[in-house]
C-alpha cells in the first residue's frame, strides 16, 4: 500500500472520532488501519460496533469528487481534462484542514452538499495517498519502467480483489470477514455477523469461519427458491423440498455440506425475516416529490434503500444476537469513460450524497453514530 505507515485501532474501542483519525469515508480507504483482532473480555464489555462499507464500483473519479481550488492547480486540472466539463471555480467552496496545505486548496464537488456539510462538522473525512500500488510511483517512474507495478494493474476484477482481499481475483477471504472471523467470540450467534445487502457474492464479506448473509436491497430476507408457495405449480412439490432440505439423516459428507448450507440460508430467512417485520417504521425514505432532484435522489435511489436495510439489521442486532458486524454495498456505474456530467453529476453524485446524509441522520437519530462507521472504496 505505498509508503503509508498505517495505525492499529483496538475494534473494542473503535468510534467515530478514532476512525476518522485514521481511516476515511471518501476516497481510498485501508482495511490495515482497523486492528480488529481484540480481546473476548473487552469486546464482551463494549457495545455495538458496526463497519459498513459501501464500495463505489468501476472507479470513483476522485479528481471529479474532490476538486482542486486553489488558481494554481484548478487551472492545471482544466488543462488536463479538455472536454471534461467542470464546475466554476467560483462554485467551489475550499474546505478548512487542520494543517497548512502550502496554498493549495480542494473542494467538494457542488452537488456533494451533504458530504460538505458532514465534513464541515467534523464527521466525515478524506484520505488521499492509499491504494493499490507496491511503492510510490510518479508518471516518470511508470513511463521509464522504474518501478514495480502490481500484478494485472488496470484490471477492474483484480482491483477489486485487492481491496477487498489482497490478493488477485478469486481470491476467496475478504477482510471484512476475516475481522469477523477474529471476533466471533463478541457475538452470542455469528450467523448475521456479516451481511452483503443488494449484491451478488463478494468476497470481502467471507471468511474461514463467518460466511456473508445476503439481504434484500428493499429489506427482504432472501430465502431459497421454491420452498415458499408453489413449486413447479405444486405445494406438494415444495414440501417435500422443505422436508428434504431438513434431512438429518445424510452421512456423505458433500450431501451434508450442501444440506448445512442451505439449512443456514433457510435459518436466516426466518430471522430476517421477522427483524424486517419489526422495523418496517424505522427510517422511512422521503416521500415528498418537491424535494430536490426527488426522483434520482430519494424515490429510486437504491443506496438509501440499501442502508435503510442495514439500518434495519442494526436495530434487530439483539433480536440477531450481534455485537459486532460488517456490512458490504456494492454502488455500481463508476466506470465513467464518457459522459461524465450526465452518469457522474447527475446520477451518482446525487445518489451518494443523499444516502450519506440519510444514514447518518438515522444513525444519529437511533443514538448510534458513535457506534457505527461507513466508509467508501473504490478501485
Amino acid at each position: 500500500m505505498g509508503d503509508q505507515k498505517m495505525q492499529k485501532f483496538d475494534a473494542t474501542k473503535i468510534n467515530r472520532r478514532s476512525f476518522l483519525g485514521g481511516a476515511a469515508l471518501l476516497g481510498g480507504f485501508s482495511p490495515l488501519a482497523l486492528q480488529m483482532a481484540a480481546t473476548t473480555a473487552n469486546a464482551q464489555a463494549n457495545s455495538y460496533r458496526a463497519l459498513v462499507c459501501l464500495y463505489l464500483d468501476g472507479g470513483l473519479d476522485h479528481y471529479h469528487t474532490m476538486i482542486p481550488c486553489d488558481q494554481t492547480n484548478y487551472a492545471a486540472i482544466v488543462g488536463q481534462r479538455s472536454g471534461i466539463t467542470m464546475p466554476p471555480r467560483s462554485a467551489l467552496t475550499p474546505l478548512t484542514t487542520r494543517t497548512s496545505q502550502g496554498g493549495r486548496q480542494v473542494a467538494f464537488h457542488p452537488i456533494l452538499t451533504q458530504s460538505k456539510r458532514l465534513y464541515d462538522q467534523g464527521k466525515l473525512a478524506v484520505i488521499y495517498g492509499h491504494g493499490n500500488l507496491d511503492e510510490p510511483i510518479t508518471r516518470a517512474d511508470l513511463e521509464a519502467g522504474r518501478v514495480k507495478l502490481p500484478s494485472a494493474v488496470g484490471s477492474h476484477n483484480d482491483s477489486n480483489a485487492a481491496i477487498h482481499t489482497f490478493g488477485l481475483e478469486g481470491a476467496r477471504y475478504g477482510w471484512g470477514g476475516l475481522a469477523m472471523d477474529s471476533l466471533q467470540a463478541s457475538n452470542p450467534d455469528n450467523l448475521f455477523a456479516s451481511i452483503g445487502v443488494g449484491q451478488l457474492n463478494n468476497p470481502f464479506n467471507d471468511g474461514r469461519a463467518v460466511q456473508m448473509i445476503k439481504a434484500d436491497t428493499w429489506g427482504r430476507a432472501t430465502n431459497i427458491s421454491g420452498l415458499e408457495g408453489t413449486l413447479f405449480g405444486s405445494s406438494v412439490a415444495s414440501a417435500e423440498l422443505d422436508s428434504i432440505l431438513r434431512r438429518a439423516d445424510m452421512t456423505n459428507a458433500l450431501d451434508k455440506d450442501y444440506l448445512g448450507v442451505n439449512q443456514r440460508v433457510m435459518s436466516s430467512y426466518r430471522r430476517l425475516g421477522d427483524a424486517f417485520a419489526a422495523t418496517q417504521s424505522l427510517a422511512p425514505i422521503p416521500t415528498d416529490t418537491t424535494l430536490p432532484n426527488y426522483t434520482v435522489a430519494w424515490r429510486d435511489n437504491d443506496v438509501v434503500a440499501s442502508l435503510r436495510t442495514v439500518l434495519r439489521c442494526i436495530a434487530s442486532r439483539a433480536t440477531l444476537n450481534v455485537n459486532r458486524q460488517v456490512f458490504f454495498i456494492n454502488m455500481r456505474n463508476f466506470d465513467t469513460h464518457g459522459n461524465m456530467a450526465g452518469d457522474l453529476e447527475k446520477n451518482n453524485f446525487l445518489r451518494l450524497d443523499a444516502a450519506l446524509g440519510y444514514f447518518y441522520a438515522a444513525l444519529t437519530a437511533m443514538g448510534l453514530e458513535n457506534n457505527v462507521i461507513l466508509f467508501t472504496t473504490s478501485e
